[in-house]
């Protein structure tokens, strides 16, 4: 585990044009009744071949926890999508299957035919930083979804952005029963159309539907064959961009004893990384959240160590305490940034269509019940962190520098 060198920032200067939109009131519980779609919304029949789709990670290893392993859902998913192993890495992320890519290295050696033109423009360095925005508890398709999807399309076209990771509770109220559940495009692919940019997703306690259900996850890791944007290549994943190393965990299944090869993925993911290691899952470790701490969660107690969380408290402390640099969660609808507990940074990022009130007494260098989203800049060995609310007005920043 490297070193932390912690600074603390006040509000950032830079922010966006605030964007007037309604803003919903609190979600006052967990049931999360159906919300109004917009109407006939367009659906995708299948999957684009457009091979310019905009996916750049590089997936390194996966795990197929519980659900996801094979292909349960009985679809034959299609081949050569933007997602597709064999239309871009050749390496495997996940359920699917294709035709075996061509993974031969190049020859180094051999003469480069192509003459440099003299005459092209110096462009200058090549821009290594990683930017990105983490939001989650976002699937309803609500005013709020929309209002914070408009927020981050105005930060994202004065700050950039490469991707999204999108942190669970993807479809409200009860997951998706097939790969082409009008859910996907109400719920996902019309509020974030104006984004051009791929979501790396993990599922949530809501997409296993009202019940643990572990037959509709699968539903969403199919759609990634049927998306530009959607990117589930397994319910427990890895990729790399540039020196950030980021883990998507699937939580749910950690929480109901369903979590398998989950630890052993995250060892052997973090164990000689050099970089930034990043995790993201729907639950958090701590928060102030309604839902409160692993091992404590809604209330439930010590009896019950399914419903309290004990398993995820126990992966958490044995897993992801001081191996990870920084772990992004969703769940409680909310934003907070928590002093830093057990030698990881943590996040709570769940504000992304709905709210509820913060309740809990864990210290937090930030926490507000209001929309919006954490935008993120790794640059070299300094990540900066920043808030943003659904009007695109920065509320809070974190500067954090990172000893190799």
């Amino acid at each position: 585990m490297v070193l932390l060198i912690l600074a603390c920032a006040g509000p950032s200067t830079v922010a966006s044009t605030p964007i007037p939109i309604e803003t919903p009131g609190p979600d006052t519980d967990d049931t999360d009744p159906a919300v109004p779609r917009p109407t006939d919304p367009p659906v995708h029949t299948g999957p684009s071949t457009d091979s310019d789709a905009p996916d750049s990670a590089t997936p390194v290893l996966t795990a197929d926890t519980g659900p996801a392993a094979g292909n349960p859902t009985g679809v034959s998913p299609p081949t050569g999508g933007p997602f597709d192993d064999t239309a871009s890495t050749g390496l495997s992320t996940g359920p699917h299957t294709g035709a075996p890519a061509d993974t031969s290295v190049p020859d180094s050696d051999a003469p480069d035919t192509d003459a440099p033109d003299t005459d092209a423009p110096d462009t200058g360095p090549p821009d290594t930083r990683v930017r990105f925005v983490a939001l989650g508890d976002a699937g309803d398709g609500s005013p709020g979804q929309f209002a914070v999807a408009d927020a981050i399309e105005a930060v994202c076209a004065q700050r950039g952005c490469d991707f999204a990771l999108y942190l669970g509770d993807n479809l409200y109220p009860a997951g998706a029963n097939s790969p082409t559940a009008p859910q996907f495009q109400s719920a996902f692919e019309l509020p974030y159309a104006a984004l051009d940019f791929p979501f790396h997703v993990v599922v949530g306690n809501h997409d296993y539907g009202n019940t643990y259900d572990p037959s509709l996850p699968p539903n969403e890791v199919a759609y990634t064959f049927y998306s530009q944007k959607w990117s589930l290549p397994a319910l427990s994943y890895v990729f790399d961009r540039q020196n950030v190393r980021f883990i998507g965990i699937d939580t749910t299944a950690i929480q109901f004893g369903d979590g398998g090869p989950q630890a052993p993925l995250v060892e052997a993911a973090t164990q000689t990384w050099s970089g930034w290691t990043l995790v993201f899952g729907h639950h958090p470790y701590l928060s102030n959240g309604a839902h409160g701490n692993a091992g404590a969660y809604d209330g439930v107690p010590a009896t019950d160590p399914i419903g309290n969380g004990a398993l995820m408290q126990t992966f958490f402390e044995d897993s992801i305490c001081g191996a990870a640099d920084l772990y992004l969660a969703g769940h409680d609808h909310d934003r907070q940034w928590l002093e830093p507990q057990c030698g990881t940074e943590l996040v709570v990022s769940g504000a992304g269509a709905r709210l509820r009130m913060l309740y809990g007494l864990n210290p937090t260098l930030f926490q507000a019940s209001s929309l919006g989203f954490l935008y993120v800049v790794i640059d070299g060995d300094t990540l900066t962190g920043t808030f943003y609310d659904d009007q695109g007005v920065a509320d809070f920043e974190r500067v954090i520098t990172r000893t190799p």
